[in-house]
């Protein structure tokens, strides 16, 4: 895991690609673990080709081989050889380099695990030694209530044998040593066999993982939280008379911890601080019976709260899965709660997108006579016969989008992070995000990474706007960039686009990739080489003999579970290394038809739900496709399928629900 609360979005690392003023993403990628560092500037030499049947993998780069792409920085190129928004983006990450954000929109890294337990350990040793005193009266504390995370953040099980009273006197106390202290509330379970105190149903594995019961994810025994936190100015460490560890003397040196005599206020102090704290009911939300902390928001579901800190929810079934939670044994996810979505505001069908993408219905007559009009066309009474079929075309999307956006944030309850364009941008494709960039984890590649990817259109190269790059460098986690957007302007241009392209499985590193003008075997490679995975090409036709364009038309991988149009790989062998492979890494394959590829039974995506568990997202019209049996098998596996009926961006954009995704790993 990364070395650092914040690798996920909580701070920026020294000489990191998403540096400060000055530094701003210019560090070239540095391998993940396990790599070869020539990998990130070679690769196999022309000729060298293996068939599309086999399997590219990770290993070791000829010393003679060249290769014209590498990793580094999107703008970090020679004058007039780089996309027309480089300088803007350049400028936009300037004014943002050193900005900071309080509530994380995703976390990350790891504090340590050696600090995380001292300072546990020095948490309930104290709370030992005062529940051991004269507590004031009705106060009740327990040492297995405490979670801590980070000098930033711990977690208070408030309920049974932490009752708000004695949550009250240790916070005035400062004794919890964070900024912010979260009070896990057990208002309706209170079952004191098996969930007595919060480290009996959750367990922090690492800063951005998480591993909770079931049992309390959901209604009557989830947990409610109240947030509090600390001014800025004040330090989150207990007062030298109210701490049971050593302090430091004026000069900084470690002193032993005072006595118990020392530290421990008389009984009439006790007293005293008893009746001011639990009579105290009225005033402001920063009164002395919680000290210095301030109230922020309060009865917070408490699985929202976490997927607020970003921190990834693994589901666990009972105490003993609970305990024997590690950071060795976190899974690898192959799904997301964290998502980019971009709504078709100025969505209109893409012209040099349908030289090869057949899933688009004859756009040249919508898109007829459109050129030199203005941006508020539509605004006006006196607009041609196309442009009236466009105003509709764009409300009757984002009609779908609309339902499809509050399928995945209410029913799934994803985290979308959302975004808009405009006619100017001129990237009419921009609703299908998924295309220029992937994102990855630490535990999948090594290292929180960030890969642009080079695209065959030239206005779907102006999907990259400054507002996204500007959104990905706040989040303060990926350290490292995967920069091969130069393919573009090569003299032999190279296009690999994305999840389009690539079809991931992430727990085992392998990547399924249709060949095709937007998909090059040879990049793929390189690509695999990098990333630490295998890549396997192969040939897919539709009906008429035609390339598939891009290969999440025709295929879908999840946890447990694919969807593959078997029908369309015609080379027997290519087929059957597919499926081994997919059935080899535990997967149970929904084989479909051409016919169903076209109404997008592949170009379906798993979705993390809010819960942690397994979501199956897709367009009614591939939901109806599917055969009975066929969805039930992917129920068998999944939480749930949820569907949208977004037929126009389908059948106008030629891309579905898959397409319009963009997860952030």
């Amino acid at each position: 895991m990364s070395t650092m609360l914040g690798c996920r979005f909580g701070g920026v690392l020294e000489g990191s690609v998403f540096g400060l003023r000055g530094a701003v993403w210019r560090r070239v990628f540095s391998p993940p673990r396990g790599l070869c560092r020539a990998a990130f500037s070679t690769s196999t030499p022309e000729g060298s080709d293996q068939s599309a049947s086999s399997v590219e993998s990770s290993g070791p780069v000829p010393q003679n081989a060249s290769e014209t792409s590498r990793i580094g920085t999107l703008w970090d190129r020679e004058p007039g050889g780089g996309s027309p928004t480089s300088a803007a983006v350049v400028d936009a990450i300037l004014q943002r380099a050193q900005f900071e954000t309080e509530a994380l929109s995703l976390a990350g890294g790891t504090t340590g695990e050696a600090r995380r337990r001292q300072e546990q350990a020095r948490i309930e040793n104290q709370i030992r030694r005062i529940m051991h005193e004269e507590l004031p009266p009705h106060c009740r504390l327990e040492a297995r209530d405490v979670v801590w995370v980070s000098d930033d953040l711990c977690f208070v099980g408030v309920g049974l044998l932490t009752n708000f009273a004695g949550f009250r006197y240790a916070m005035s106390r400062r004794l919890y040593r964070a900024r912010r202290v979260a009070a896990v509330r057990d208002i309706f379970d209170r079952n004191t066999k098996d969930r007595a105190t919060l480290q009996d149903v959750f367990k922090i594995v690492t800063d951005d993982v998480a591993a909770m019961l079931t049992s309390i994810q959901e209604p009557p025994q989830a947990r409610l939280v109240n947030d509090y936190m600390l001014p800025a100015n004040l330090t989150p460490l207990p007062s030298r008379q109210h701490s049971a560890s050593s302090s430091l003397d004026a000069a900084g040196q470690e002193n032993a911890a005072p006595t118990v005599a020392e530290q421990t206020p008389n009984d009439a102090d006790l007293m005293t601080d008893a009746a001011r704290f639990l009579s105290d009911q009225s005033g402001p939300l920063n009164t002395p019976h919680m000290g210095e902390f301030i109230l922020g928001r309060h009865d917070v579901d408490f699985v929202e709260y976490l997927h607020e800190l970003g921190i990834r929810i693994v589901p666990v079934e009972n105490k003993t899965e609970l305990d024997q939670m590690e950071p060795a044994t976190i899974p690898i996810q192959q799904s997301t709660n964290h998502l980019l979505m971009v709504a078709p505001t100025a969505f209109e069908p893409n012209l040099y997108a349908a030289h090869d993408n057949y899933f688009m219905h004859d756009p040249s007559a919508v898109v007829a006579g459109l050129k030199h009009q203005p941006d508020d066309a539509e605004q006006t009474t006196s607009t041609t016969g196309a442009q009236d079929k466009l105003v509709s075309i764009r409300r009757q999307v984002l009609n779908e989008f609309a339902q499809l956006y509050y399928q995945i944030v209410q029913k799934i309850g994803a985290r979308v992070h959302l975004f808009t364009h405009d006619k100017y941008h001129d990237a009419p494709d921009s609703v299908f995000p998924n295309n220029w960039f992937s994102t990855h984890t630490d535990l999948e590649v090594g290292e929180c990474t960030l890969v642009l990817y080079p695209m065959k259109s030239p206005n779907r190269r102006r999907e990259r706007r400054p507002e996204f790059l500007s959104r990905l460098h706040s989040f303060r986690r990926y350290t490292h960039v995967y920069d091969l957007t130069r393919e573009e302007v090569s003299k032999t241009p190279r296009y690999l686009e994305g999840t389009g392209s690539l079809v991931l499985d992430r727990p085992h590193r392998t990547a399924y990739m249709a060949i095709s003008e937007r998909s090059d075997q040879k990049l793929a490679r390189t690509w695999a080489r990098v990333m630490g995975y295998e890549v396997i090409p192969f040939h897919a036709t539709d009906g008429h003999g035609r390339p598939i364009y891009h290969t999440n038309v025709m295929m879908c991988i999840g946890t447990h579970v694919a969807v593959f149009c078997a029908e369309s790989v015609e080379d027997s062998r290519e087929r059957a290394l597919i499926l081994d492979r997919l059935r080899s890494t535990g997967h149970e394959v929904v084989t479909i038809t051409r016919e169903q590829m076209c109404h997008f039974c592949g170009n379906v995506l798993e979705i993390e739900s809010r819960y942690g568990r397994p979501v199956m997202a897709m367009s009614t019209g591939a939901y109806h496709a599917f055969t009975p049996e066929q969805r039930q098998v992917l129920r068998e596996h999944l939480d749930d399928l949820v569907h949208a009926d977004i037929r126009t961006i389908e059948v106008v954009g030629g891309g579905g629900v898959r397409c319009s995704i963009a997860e952030l790993m």
